[in-house]
């Protein structure tokens, strides 16, 4: 069974070895995935040439279009103590692993500051700053929890004007959209909206998630495509011809178990034996 027209897949753990996500993901009948490339901590990671020359391989082997790394969940890039520092530096090595093993996209967090605006400005100071090399990094809208940001469109299209096209993009997670108080089920106002704030094009990977907890609960839960409060309005932005070269992730509970399910969901009879 392959996939037709998608680029279409879900986070898997690196732990049975990095080389070996590229089968993994074909075997669940997938073309694309995302990945931690590294540990959830601070410290430094430096692959062997031989397990990037593996990876590489069966990138190609395997048939996978598209190939995500998600950064770790410490980075604050408007903390206004070590931790910006930190967070610069570990961006930093994700990059270079990235490049490192062809990686397409470094999906980031960018972090949190009560003062939104002065947050904002120091993490695209902090942006403005990297070489990405290859790799494009994508920054990734927030549920709207605590201070996080960007979380409103408006937000995101601040950040993303102020970078490089070539090298910075973003990342829509529709479980954040939809907890924030962006209604997917009135999908042809949402879209018609965001189009007016930022170019669609900008949005190179979505984070295909349901949501767990209700319309704007400032939460983030993730659920299985159309087992959650967005349910089968999730669809309406899989088929959205204006993402028709974008990379779709499911960073859903229990993949494993519930790939063969998200992929009838998903496809129904676009999927070819």
């Amino acid at each position: 069974m392959r996939l037709l027209n998608y680029k279409l897949g879900a986070h898997i753990s690196i732990g049975n070895g990095i080389e070996n996500v590229p089968e993994i993901a074909h075997s669940m009948n997938f073309n694309a995935f995302q990945i931690f490339v590294k540990s959830r901590s601070w410290q430094e990671k430096e692959y062997k040439y031989d397990e990037i020359a593996n990876f590489r391989n069966n990138v190609r082997k395997f048939n996978i279009e598209g190939t995500v790394a998600h950064a770790i969940y410490l980075i604050n890039l408007a903390s206004e103590n070590e931790i910006r520092k930190k967070s610069i530096n570990d961006l930093n090595n994700e990059i270079k692993i990235c490049n490192d093993l062809g990686i397409d996209y470094l999906v980031v967090h960018p972090g949190s500051n009560p003062d939104r605006k002065k947050g904002i400005k120091m993490a695209i100071d902090a942006f403005q700053s990297m070489e990405t090399g290859s790799t494009k990094i994508l920054i990734e809208n927030s549920s709207g929890r605590g201070n996080t940001f960007p979380s409103d469109i408006n937000e995101m299209s601040g950040i993303i004007d102020s970078l490089d096209k070539k090298h910075f993009g973003l990342c829509l997670d529709t479980c954040h959209a939809y907890s924030y108080g962006y209604d997917l089920c009135k999908y042809d106002d949402f879209i018609y909206y965001m189009g007016k704030k930022l170019e669609l094009s900008r949005i190179n990977v979505i984070h295909l998630n349901d949501s767990k907890t209700e319309f704007a609960s400032k939460k983030d839960l993730h659920e299985n495509p159309g087992s959650g409060r967005i349910g089968s309005c999730l669809r309406s932005i899989f088929y959205d011809r204006n993402f028709k070269d974008s990379t779709f992730i499911m960073e859903s509970p229990d993949i494993e178990r519930s790939h063969e399910k998200n992929l009838n969901f998903l496809l129904g009879d676009n999927i070819e034996d």
